[in-house]
């Protein structure tokens, strides 16, 4: 079994007047920030082979658990989970910890998710 990072908790700011929320994130390795994003009903583990492997590359490997799931925030309204809502944080602009995810970054999509 591959080593996998223990989880940072990340606080990210609301916007528009939302409530902060925060992110379980496992990161490893410096460089630019490479995300993987997991899908329902996943979660950040589902890249446990990759991290190691990207972060050896020279990449700054990050895979959050998204918004409702694993250990991060869980907002109560069904509406927090709009493509919206579950991407904005992870990608907006001025947020930190675990570095930085603006900028230079990548993701990487599973081949089922591609068209």
């Amino acid at each position: 079994m591959t080593d996998f990072p223990d989880p940072v908790r990340v606080p990210l700011p609301g916007r528009a007047g939302d409530p902060d929320f925060a992110l379980s994130v496992h990161a490893c390795g410096e460089g630019p920030a490479v995300v993987f994003c997991h899908g329902f009903p996943d979660l950040a583990r589902t890249w446990r082979a990759q991290l190691p492997a990207v972060a050896a590359a020279g990449f700054q490997a990050l895979a959050p658990d998204m918004r409702g799931y694993g250990a991060s925030s869980r907002p109560e309204a069904v509406e927090e989970y709009g493509l919206t809502e579950l991407t904005g944080g992870p990608f907006s602009s001025g947020t930190t910890g675990a570095g930085s995810w603006c900028g230079r970054w990548r993701c990487c999509i599973p081949n089922a998710w591609r068209a």
